[in-house]
């Protein structure tokens, strides 16, 4: 499991973010492809498995970090609202229960 989560961020952070689209692709793929109830105020580091481990090792934080931080500066200087990217992208995500 590890092994290809390390694989889709490496393959999510591979490129800079630097338009409104790539910024939303990456919060898509942080919703459908890594599976996380995403939140952008939320550090990488806080995502935690079923089992209360990390869901990312600190390199993973790091590159998921910096492109998170690619989108915001992407959105201010757009003038889009993060959080409504956000929501946007959320609301593309086929519905699931969510575990209590």
């Amino acid at each position: 499991m590890k092994k290809r989560t390390t694989h889709k961020v490496e393959e999510l952070t591979k490129n800079k973010i630097e338009t409104i689209d790539q910024a939303r692709r990456f919060i898509s793929e942080c919703f459908h492809e890594l599976k996380l109830n995403f939140h952008p105020d939320t550090p990488f580091e806080d995502y935690r498995t079923s089992q209360g481990k990390a869901r990312f090792n600190e390199q993973e934080q790091q590159l998921l970090e910096r492109s998170l931080d690619d989108c915001l500066n992407v959105c201010e200087r757009e003038k889009a609202d993060i959080y409504k990217v956000c929501l946007e992208e959320w609301r593309k995500k086929p519905r699931q229960r969510l575990r209590m």
